[in-house]
């Protein structure tokens, strides 16, 4: 898989990387779905090709598009969401 770990925590992915992949590498949780590509979840998730700079979150995951084309998704950055602590006593 093509992924760079950045000096803040959070990871560079490729558009092509297989989703599975992705969790390997990063870890958290998302339903991969039918989805063979990271592009094609983030596609998918959206309803369009979003363009580079738009923010989602799938699952405990925030992925920021860092480049795209008018046909796919080029790269993300992938960072796991800070999780709430339980309000339990």
């Amino acid at each position: 898989m093509s992924s760079e770990l950045l000096a803040d925590g959070g990871w560079r992915v490729s558009g092509r990387a297989e989703p599975w992949e992705l969790i390997d590498r990063v870890g958290g949780e998302i339903e991969n779905g039918s989805y063979e590509t990271v592009s094609g979840l983030v596609c998918g998730h959206l309803g369009y090709v979003p363009e580079a700079g738009e923010r989602l979150e799938i699952g405990d995951l925030s992925f920021r598009v860092e480049a795209a084309d008018e046909r796919r998704v080029i790269s993300v950055v992938v960072e796991r969401r800070a999780t709430e602590p339980s309000a339990e006593p």
